[in-house]
């Protein structure tokens, strides 16, 4: 990477103007210059230690070849360094960065330097070495050449903060990334910690381990966290062809904003396809307050996220135990799904193709002292635990189990309870379409304390809106509340075979059955 630190390279002006007043000097600093493919980011530092500046000062992106600025940015002044990111930028093309002030009636520029944007040509990723240098250029082209083993190594991402986001491609090109063990709690955790529109396909990720079941690893300001990436931000990102075998995650939070996790996603926000995991255990242990979404593939999926064509299996274990450090209202919000804690996607069919096995165990303890007031909602369902889009063609097979320690000083919390053998609640305005509860000789059971108001169903604990939906659960499972068998208030519909039930290629081929 171009990366100019101030101790190696410092531009400076002085600008000397004669006029019927003293000699004048400006000073520049450029600052933290990094050039990547198509964008370049610096800090400028302004000294004008007599204020002769009289107007604005400006970073403009000049294009040399027409002696034309193409863009500009104002700065600061009672900031001692600005920060600047001009993005977008033609690979081939020939730019300069002029820094402009207006001293007396002049425009005068204090500063330039000359852009040298790094290729764009594929570089070939054989090595530890080579993967970690990619933070170098997290815009850059990449293609795996060779499975890569990872033992011996203290992993944190190359892409772990938001200067660092990766926006590049990645062709994993059918190899493998392997025993893969994550130190650092700091920012988003994943192998590509922040992506923003990268594309990352045709990878195979196996023996990952995010703290491990006798040393749980404690998150600090961590807010996301998944095997692939913590947070997938913008929808136009491209993530296809993944799998991911043999992983664990095990966390603990005290965060009191959000805390998302997923086994392959934290917070995804575009649509990710072909997604293959195997032999995942999600353990995630949170003590305070925090909007908390748990889920086998992604915590949560925003507006514009999706999944499709997933095939998954994974365990996902939730536990509460309560640490209030005052006493105010408070507002817990806990979404927990075998795929999907939190499904907010708005895509017609954003939830399409999904095949999930897995157990769903969830243990709360608020911890509620006396006085305390506020209002406690849980969401857990084997595909998702809310949803707010469509779920199409997709298949959960495996337990629930929902465990509330009753508490006396609870008697003035609001505590709703919404368990679905597919989704505790579905608030889309668009049908289920297709969807099954597989619970051959497996049960949904929640206990919780007699003042909890208790939503239980096969299949959805909740649908606030009357549709047409086409699902159903198959096999002779169980519901049970309080130790006791339950009858659902609307019956589920019973699926009596699965034979010709779904009408998609992915659900009907052979590698599914």
């Amino acid at each position: 990477m171009r990366k100019f630190l101030v101790t190696i390279w410092m531009f400076t002006l002085v600008v000397t103007l004669f006029s019927c007043g003293p000699r004048v000097n400006v000073k520049g600093y450029f600052l933290d210059i990094e050039e990547r493919t198509t964008s370049i980011s610096f800090s400028v530092e302004i000294e004008d230690p007599n204020e002769e500046i009289t107007g604005n000062v400006v970073a403009e992106l000049v294009d040399v070849k027409t002696n034309t600025v193409i863009t500009y940015e104002s700065l600061d002044q009672s900031n001692q360094s600005n920060s600047v990111k001009f993005d977008g930028l033609d690979n081939k093309g020939d730019y300069r960065i002029d820094v402009r002030a207006t001293i007396g009636r002049d425009s005068i520029v204090i500063i330039s330097h000359d852009v040298n944007l790094q290729s764009l040509l594929t570089v070939t990723v054989n090595t530890v070495e080579d993967f970690m240098a990619m933070g170098d250029n997290p815009e850059g082209n990449y293609v795996l050449g060779q499975d890569i083993d990872f033992s011996g190594h203290d992993f944190i991402s190359p892409f772990e903060n938001t200067k660092k986001t990766f926006s590049g491609t990645f062709d994993g090109n059918g190899f493998t990334l392997s025993n893969i063990t994550f130190v650092s709690s700091s920012g988003n955790i994943g192998i590509f910690a922040y992506v923003s529109t990268g594309t990352i396909k045709n990878l195979d990720i196996t023996n990952v381990k995010i703290g491990s079941q006798d040393e749980r690893m404690e998150t600090q300001n961590v807010y996301r966290i998944g095997i692939l990436a913590g947070h997938i931000i913008d929808h136009q990102a491209i993530i296809e062809n993944i799998s991911i075998n043999q992983a664990e995650i095990y966390v603990t939070s005290n965060s009191t904003y959000q805390f998302y996790v997923g086994g392959v996603f934290g917070d995804l926000r575009s649509v990710a396809k072909n997604i293959t995991q195997n032999n995942v255990e999600i353990d995630v242990l949170t003590t305070s307050y925090a909007k908390v979404s748990v889920g086998g593939i992604a915590g949560l999926i925003g507006e514009k996220g999706g999944l499709r064509q997933v095939n998954s299996n994974a365990n996902v274990t939730q536990a509460i135990i309560g640490d209030y450090v005052d006493i105010s209202t408070k507002a817990w919000n806990i979404n927990v799904g075998g795929v999907v804690g939190d499904f907010n996607s708005r895509l017609s069919r954003g939830f399409q193709d999904v095949i999930h096995s897995g157990n769903i165990h969830v243990d709360l303890d608020f911890g509620t002292p006396s006085g305390q007031k506020g209002t406690y909602d849980v969401f857990v369902g084997g595909l998702t635990g809310r949803s707010y889009g469509q779920i199409y063609q997709a298949l959960y097979s495996g337990s629930i189990l929902v465990n509330h320690v009753e508490n006396e000083f609870e008697s003035e919390i609001l505590k709703s309870f919404y368990v679905g053998g597919l989704s505790g609640h579905y608030e889309s305005n668009l049908i289920v379409d297709h969807a099954v509860y597989s619970n051959d000789q497996q049960s949904i059971a929640i206990n919780a304390s007699t003042d909890s108001k208790v939503y239980l169903s096969y299949t959805l604990g909740v649908n606030p809106i009357a549709l047409n939906h086409e699902f159903g659960y198959i096999g002779n499972g169980t519901l049970i509340k309080n130790d006791s068998a339950y009858t659902e208030v609307k019956p589920s519909p019973i699926i009596d075979t699965l034979d010709g039930y779904f009408t998609s290629e992915f659900m009907t081929s052979d590698h599914n059955e």
